[in-house]
């Protein structure tokens, strides 16, 4: 049986833990920053991915993913290296061991983005060694294909033609579901001028989702809500900042939209106060960012029992996160949207053959072992700026 502590998360699909029982020797550590892309050519730069890889005595290895941002990769390779392999013991482990076995502080969201990726790694090596996919270690009736949605965002051509231009091409790979940052070098009046042109160029029967990215003018979304109320936005992400809980809440009282928020937390308690305070609709933990597989159930378990959906947020490699992420989605009953950047598959695909498909606006997860993903190391090596080992 698992430990106490993973007992205490009770609800339903932790039951299916008690079967693993596998613990494994890791005889090293890799990891592998790739290096970020910008060119004139691309609509958005290709950010850097901090890629992870275990390999067990018994030959298996496992891939993971940490979030990585602004430079956060240096400081969070350091952590996996100098700080986690140092503290814990890599000796018969498995998912449920690892996450018991840690003391942390879940407000660190560097640390947290650390221990994603060795936690998501440990779920891929426990489904190679059992031939099951991730998702069927957790839940046998798991057929169904996964909702996505496209995010336009860009740091490289960010002007309302080449934004529109991008919507027009999201539309052609049969999206139903984007996403826009109306803020983005815009003011109120253009804010609300490009949201109105997107629904012209999507119709009337797709979904666009708005991203206010927590402005610093506290009268922007009441403001902008009023203007494009009759575009019928899908939903309304970060109108403030995630840990303004009271701001939140008082805010989705007023709101006739969907509220989400999530991204930018990593602890289980603020999720918790969350959905007490009835502060949004839809949560988007980070599924790199919030610990990993486990305590990403849990914090869906938490939403599910406050009628809140989850819509995992997804802003890395559309490889070994973007399967993780898929896999969750596939597990969990409240799930919404499950969060695509179309500008990261071709990078990825370079380096991989990821754990899904995408398909008419939905993902369908591949049949393979642990999170599906096919890995090329000696591409990924030639694309990454700094590769680490550890040994034990």
């Amino acid at each position: 049986m698992m430990t106490k502590r993973i007992d205490k998360l009770t609800f339903s699909l932790m039951n299916s833990l008690s079967h693993c029982k596998e613990r494994f020797d890791i005889l090293k550590v890799e990891t592998y920053i790739t290096k970020k892309v910008t060119n004139e050519h691309l609509y958005s730069s290709v950010k850097s991915f901090l890629l992870l890889k275990l390999t067990t005595k018994c030959g298996i290895e496992g891939w993971g993913e940490a979030f990585v941002s602004d430079g956060s990769e240096i400081l969070i390779n350091r952590l996996i290296h100098d700080n986690l392999t140092k503290k814990l013991s890599f000796r018969k482990i498995n998912p449920v061991i690892f996450i018991n076995k840690l003391t942390y502080k879940d407000d660190n969201y560097d640390l947290m983005c650390a221990i994603s990726a060795i936690e998501i790694a440990l779920w891929d090596i426990l489904g190679k060694y059992t031939n099951k996919s991730v998702s069927e270690l957790l839940r046998t009736n798991n057929s169904k294909s996964i909702p996505v949605y496209a995010n336009t965002w860009s740091d490289i051509k960010q002007d309302d033609n080449n934004l529109i231009a991008n919507v027009e091409e999201q539309i052609n790979k049969n999206y139903d579901s984007i996403k826009v940052y109306p803020l983005q070098n815009r003011g109120l009046g253009e804010a609300a001028s490009i949201i109105r042109e997107v629904r012209k160029v999507v119709g009337p029967s797709r979904n666009i989702m708005i991203d206010l990215e927590c402005p610093k003018d506290s009268d922007i979304p009441y403001n902008l809500e009023n203007e494009i109320l009759d575009t019928n936005p899908y939903w309304y992400e970060e109108p403030f900042d995630g840990k303004n809980l009271l701001k939140l809440s008082e805010y989705k009282k007023i709101s006739k939209l969907k509220i989400v928020t999530g991204e930018k937390q990593s602890e289980i308690n603020h999720f918790k106060s969350l959905c007490h305070h009835k502060a949004a609709d839809i949560i988007n933990p980070d599924i790199s960012a919030i610990g990993g597989i486990i305590r990403m159930l849990k914090v869906a378990t938490i939403a599910a029992e406050g009628d809140i959906m989850v819509s995992p947020h997804c802003w890395n490699s559309m490889t070994i996160s973007g399967s993780a992420m898929m896999h969750v989605c596939r597990i969990i009953n409240n799930n919404e949207k499950a969060e695509i950047f179309p500008e990261y598959f071709s990078f990825g695909d370079i380096f991989s053959i990821p754990g899904f498909k995408i398909r008419n606006s939905e993902a369908i997860l591949q049949n393979r072992p642990g999170l599906g993903v096919i890995m090329d190391e000696t591409e990924l090596k030639r694309l990454s700026g700094d590769y680490r080992i550890t040994l034990f």
